[in-house]
């Protein structure tokens, strides 16, 4: 019996070094990331999501003191000792509606692709993200978008949104532009995107514009 209590006693001993060690392993992973784009990632967690008392970051089950952890929602890539976010991935696998309010993302110097489909995000706002090829936003309940400084931006998906009106001159590149099933009115682009490709039935007005040299 005596020897089962001194195993038990060592037991609970350990447990808060174990914890210690724990921590300064997470903090240490934390401090590898660019702190600014953890802020934005952890800005829209932080949201209220669909469901009651629940915000985006409790749907989704995310460790917000470890962006390591993050395995559901992003991919990520080691370059020169550090951890880039690569990709962005909120999409809901099982068609349920989950993530809203607005989702941004600022000056994200290695971002190459963003997938938040089937939620019920309202505003998208994409800048400054020069590695950036794809964004899919399919099925959601967007009606203000701003994507600018976007020059490698080839495709953007947006079918099934409330979308009015949609800019892409901040995306010098684009090719494929999804806007299937929205109640678009007003597109503004580049005379060298190639527009008229495009399936546009439902647009009143588009605005072309040169490109400033």
């Amino acid at each position: 019996m005596k020897k089962k209590y001194k195993t038990a006693l060592v037991v609970i001993v350990s447990i808060p070094f174990v914890l210690g060690i724990l921590h300064i392993i997470i903090g240490s992973i934390n401090k590898t990331y660019d702190q600014e784009e953890i802020k934005q990632i952890s800005e829209f967690l932080l949201q209220p999501s669909t469901e009651d008392l629940k915000t985006n970051g409790q749907v989704l089950g995310y460790f917000k003191n470890c962006p390591f952890l993050w395995w559901e929602i992003q991919t990520i890539k080691d370059e020169n000792g550090h951890r880039n976010i690569e990709h962005l991935r909120f999409f809901n696998k099982n068609r349920s509606v989950t993530l809203k309010g607005t989702f941004s993302v600022k000056n994200f110097n290695h971002l190459e692709s963003i997938n938040i489909g089937r939620n019920w995000i309202n505003n998208l706002i994409v800048k400054n993200c020069p590695k950036l090829e794809k964004i899919k936003a399919l099925h959601n309940n967007i009606n203000y978008v701003i994507i600018e400084g976007c020059p490698k931006l080839e495709e953007i998906r947006l079918s099934q949104n409330p979308i009015e009106k949609l800019d892409i001159t901040g995306c010098p590149n684009m090719k494929e532009l999804d806007v299937a099933y929205c109640p678009l009115k007003e597109l503004t682009v580049l005379e060298a995107h190639p527009w008229q490709e495009w399936s546009l039935d439902s647009i009143t007005m588009v605005i072309v514009k040169t490109v400033k040299k």
